[in-house]
């Protein structure tokens, strides 16, 4: 897939963006065709990678963060990403076709120089945290939980104007509140019920900002969620995410391009960085907020992005999924300490940014948030989990079926109580569908990367979507775990004909064996082996035995 697209990347309000449409496409065709094959998605400029290099195009870094999180779905399905330059020519195509068979790089950028990847890397957030006192500062979703809080701690620094935009304006439910807390602080406060994908309706908003307190911040906190396996993802699942995220993102950019600012601020996700399963609509759009920042800074324009993993209280999620969050290793931020990292961050200088209070040992394991890889090579302790992550081993299971099933149930049971947060199996109902028992889009997730570990095969993320019980799960497993032994019974037949070449009594004694072993298939099945087989078998020749079993095995024979 080759993400075409202008050089700003404009994601226009009203419909998705060509190439992210595109991307999604393709990787929904290649698995309903059940092509295992990578998706390669090529892209132009996505990033600058040296000073040569023009602004990057947030329109096409957006589709490194789709393929982030179609890969976090269904990591056995890659989504490999290359980046060119904008007008890349002859050389440039015959350097990425010599770079990619020697590299074990699947994402990275192919320049005339060589191969650039990316690596997440600590940063030292020394500086002295930015503060903005002078002007107005715009926040978009600023009603919201996450707004109201940046609000009220940017009153306590010192900021004396404070224009608040939400869908809804001062019918969210708490604005009243807010807004008497925030003059209490010493704070002018403006309330605009705006939607910033709406440009008409944003530059009004924008236009009358009085002059004698001009705009000098703005913070783009809105966002929506909306959870959808990749599978299902279509234009209404793209189009209200891209549209609060991507889309008011670009008509702040054009609409204050020509404001005095000293810090724009948008609010992005990790997830744009690493994947997110069932969000890969988030991360697209969250990684054109990267992209913007970049594209930004490199046309000496103020910018940040801000890459959270969970924010306490952020109003996206509720204090149940916070928990589940914590407990794979992404321990959500509080308030205060996010907003001064985002402080320390802004006055870095940095386009983009990644902040969370992160442990790496269940933050990388099977049921964590992010798995390891070469992105996260430079972090020793998510490096070394990768390691031993590459070291798992197929499960072995016993030789009878019924023995190897039993203990598959008991396995999956064991591992939907942890994912649901129960201290063990054995109240898991084997028939009953687990979405009654509380599994949903990230819950299944987890589900299906312990049973990956546990089992030492990949699964996909729509495992419990598909086999929607304990009982159905256990039955995939075993098909995906039992050894095919299809070749061994025709291995075993050579044998057995080889040893009646041989003659002798052996020959009688297992010629007697064959037919009596017939005698009783017949009996039992007497339709699967056809009313002609029901006569007597003491007169079939050797060539007509061995055609029975053949047609009973399902395997081929040819006479000698």
């Amino acid at each position: 897939a080759d993400g075409d697209a202008d050089a700003g990347g404009d994601p226009d309000r009203g419909s998705v963006p060509e190439a992210v449409l595109g991307t999604v496409t393709a990787y929904q065709a290649l698995g309903d065709a059940g092509i295992g094959s990578p998706l390669w998605c090529v892209t132009r400029a996505a990033f600058a990678v040296g000073a040569d290099d023009p602004p990057p195009r947030p329109g096409q870094t957006m589709i490194w963060g789709l393929g982030a999180s179609l890969e976090a779905e269904r990591p056995e399905r890659p989504a490999d990403m290359l980046d060119l330059t904008a007008d890349a020519g002859p050389r440039e195509l015959d350097r990425m076709a010599a770079t990619v068979p020697q590299t074990s790089e699947r994402r990275c950028a192919v320049r005339l120089e060589g191969g650039f990847v990316r690596r997440l890397v600590r940063a030292s957030l020394t500086a002295a945290e930015a503060q903005i006192t002078e002007g107005t500062v715009l926040i978009t979703g600023g009603l919201g939980g996450l707004g109201g809080r940046l609000a009220r701690r940017l009153a306590r620094g010192g900021a004396r104007r404070l224009l608040l935009l939400g869908r809804r304006g001062m019918d969210t439910p708490g604005a009243d509140a807010l807004c008497e807390e925030l003059t209490g602080l010493g704070a002018t406060v403006t309330v605009r019920a705006c939607d910033a994908a709406d440009r008409s309706a944003l530059a009004e908003v924008i236009g009358e900002i009085p002059e004698e307190h001009p705009l000098t911040a703005v913070v783009h906190a809105a966002g929506v969620l909306g959870d959808a396996p990749a599978e299902r993802l279509g234009p209404n699942e793209l189009h209200p995410v891209l549209s609060a995220k991507a889309a008011s993102a670009w008509n702040l950019h054009e609409l204050t391009r020509d404001s005095p600012l000293a810090a724009f601020v948008l609010f992005s996700s990790v997830g744009a960085v690493l994947g997110s399963a069932g969000q890969a609509n988030y991360a697209a759009a969250s990684a054109f907020l990267d992209g913007l920042a970049a594209h930004r800074r490199a046309c000496g324009l103020p910018a940040t992005s801000i890459g959270w993993t969970v924010l306490q209280g952020s109003g996206m999620l509720g204090p149940e999924a916070e928990r589940w969050f914590s407990a794979r290793g992404a321990v959500p931020l509080a308030p205060d300490a996010a907003f001064e990292a985002l402080g320390r961050a802004v006055a870095t200088g940095e386009a983009h940014v990644v902040v969370g209070d992160i442990e790496w040992g269940p933050f990388t394991a099977p049921d964590g948030i992010a798995a390891p890889g070469p992105l996260l090579d430079e972090i020793p302790e998510a490096a070394r989990k990768g390691a031993e992550e590459s070291g798992r081993q197929l499960l072995e299971l016993p030789a009878d079926r019924a023995e190897a099933v039993g203990r598959l149930r008991g396995l999956v049971a064991e591992q939907v109580a942890a994912a649901l947060g129960h201290e063990h199996g054995a109240a898991v109902p084997a028939n009953r569908p687990l979405r009654e028992l509380g599994l949903d889009s990230v819950t299944s997730v987890a589900l299906r990367n312990r049973l990956g570990s546990a089992c030492g095969v990949r699964l996909p993320v729509t495992l419990a979507f598909d086999h929607p019980s304990v009982a159905a799960i256990a039955d995939y497993l075993y098909g995906e775990l039992a050894p095919d032994t299809s070749a061994d019974a025709a291995a075993e037949l050579e044998r057995l004909e080889s040893l009646l070449a041989s003659g002798g009594e052996l020959r009688s004694a297992l010629l007697e064996r064959l037919r009596s072993t017939l005698w009783r298939w017949d009996r039992a099945d007497p339709a699967a082996s056809g009313a002609d087989r029901a006569g007597d078998l003491s007169e079939a020749t050797d060539d007509e035995m061995f055609a029975m079993l053949d047609n009973e095995l399902g395997t081929a024979h040819d006479s000698q």
